[in-house]
């Protein structure tokens, strides 16, 4: 399910940024939820009850560029949603 699934949102993902993946060639790796509390704010006496949930998925494999300024784009600036967190970063190195 996750590799179903987390190749799906690469692949959509990759239509907007210069790149596009084929199946059985990314695997999906790593799958990981976390959940982050929202501190108590002592200025306006909100306690900590808001919580966040961010899922993570490594993704290796090969990825054909297909507009290479809209990779460069996404290169500097993520493509995930939770990018404040770290997520959505690339490493893109040439295919052997």
């Amino acid at each position: 399910m996750v590799q179903k699934e987390g190749f799906e949102w690469l692949r959509k993902k990759g239509d907007n940024n210069g790149f596009e993946v084929e199946e059985g060639q990314v695997i999906a790796t790593g799958y990981r939820c976390n959940r982050f509390f929202k501190p108590k704010d002592k200025n306006r006496g909100v306690k900590g009850k808001h919580s966040v949930n961010i899922s993570t998925i490594d993704f290796s494999g090969i990825l054909t560029v297909t507009n290479p300024e809209s990779l460069i784009n996404a290169l500097y600036k993520g493509i995930g949603p939770a990018k404040s967190f770290g997520c959505g970063l690339m490493l893109i190195r040439p295919a052997r």
